[in-house]
């Protein structure tokens, strides 16, 4: 759906974009996951058509998207970090400007503002003027607002900020809508905690590059394999020390009474192989599992690795 080849943008000399790609498929909920500066929101202004590349392409359904203004403005919905508003508009004066500005006047406009404001739950507040909304209220009136013209790509830079519980359930509920109906959605954050119940696909990116990408689960499955492997061993203790030591996968192996944590580099195979082999061998575990990650462990250690850390 989506492709971002050898993006590149200096600010002032400094390289903000060095060589960014990315690949988004259609349907897909894609965080785009990095530390502040990391170059998030640049990228979403390049896509969003607010900002030039200094160099490097975008194809959006194979189609050059950032040389055609027609094609940017039909296909791209975009929320910016800061929610703006105009002075003395209620909420249904707000939506009926954006439905004209797109075409959608009259009866139909309204149809469609009107569905979109009972999506996010603001239809009870369509007279109240927006300046006076809460933060998530006028987030909820964005995101209505941004998906008049159905576009095929959402974009939302840093939406999650602030984001109360009421807004971040709306919110939640109306990605999986979209998802469902096919449009493609990037969020930019460096709010992690929230990212993992949103995406089904992450990017994490650092000084300007995209470091790892893929579908969340496969990208927490590979970095995962890093993470220690837990047992409890209820009997047979001395004998798990002996057999864990001669296992090849098995590289360290710390222990606190009936709790053994092993450095273990195998994979879900070779884990189901070293239970059997406990097991047979006449070893009573009472627990065995590898130590989940998180978001934010998976952003440390990729971002450890290009550092060159140990």
């Amino acid at each position: 759906m989506l492709e971002i080849k050898g993006l590149c943008k200096l600010y002032g000399g400094e390289s903000v974009l060095d060589n960014f790609e990315m690949e988004v498929g259609k349907g897909q909920i894609f965080g785009l996951i990095g530390s502040n500066g990391a170059g998030k929101s640049t990228v979403i202004k390049i896509l969003a058509g607010i900002m030039n590349p200094d160099k490097g392409r975008v194809l959006i359904e194979g189609k050059p998207l950032l040389s055609n203004a027609d094609l940017l403005k039909r296909t791209i919905g975009y929320i910016p970090d800061h929610f703006g508003t105009y002075p003395n508009l209620t909420v249904k004066e707000y939506m009926e400007f954006f439905s004209s500005a797109f075409g959608l006047r009259g009866l139909k406009g309204r149809d469609r503002w009107e569905t979109l404001l009972d999506q996010v739950g603001m239809r009870s507040h369509e007279n109240d003027f927006v300046e006076t909304l809460s933060r998530g209220m006028k987030q909820r009136v964005c995101l209505a607002r941004v998906l008049i013209h159905e576009p095929k790509l959402l974009l939302m830079d840093e939406p999650v900020a602030g984001m109360d519980p009421v807004t971040r359930s709306v919110v939640k509920e109306m990605l999986k809508r979209l998802k469902e109906e096919g449009m493609t959605v990037i969020i930019s954050s460096h709010v992690l905690t929230e990212m993992t119940d949103l995406c089904t696909h992450i990017g994490i990116m650092d000084r300007g590059q995209m470091l790892v990408q893929g579908e969340q689960t496969e990208v927490f499955r590979r970095i995962n394999m890093s993470n220690p492997l837990h047992m409890m061993i209820l009997e047979g203790r001395d004998q798990a020390v002996s057999l864990l030591k001669r296992d090849p996968s098995v590289k360290s192996i710390s222990i606190e009474g009936g709790h053994f944590a092993l450095q273990f580099d195998g994979d879900e195979q070779d884990e189901s192989n070293l239970l059997s082999m406990l097991v047979d061998s006449g070893i009573r575990i009472q627990a065995f599992y590898r130590e989940p990650g998180s978001l934010e462990s998976l952003f440390m250690e990729v971002t450890k690795e290009r550092s060159g850390e140990s």
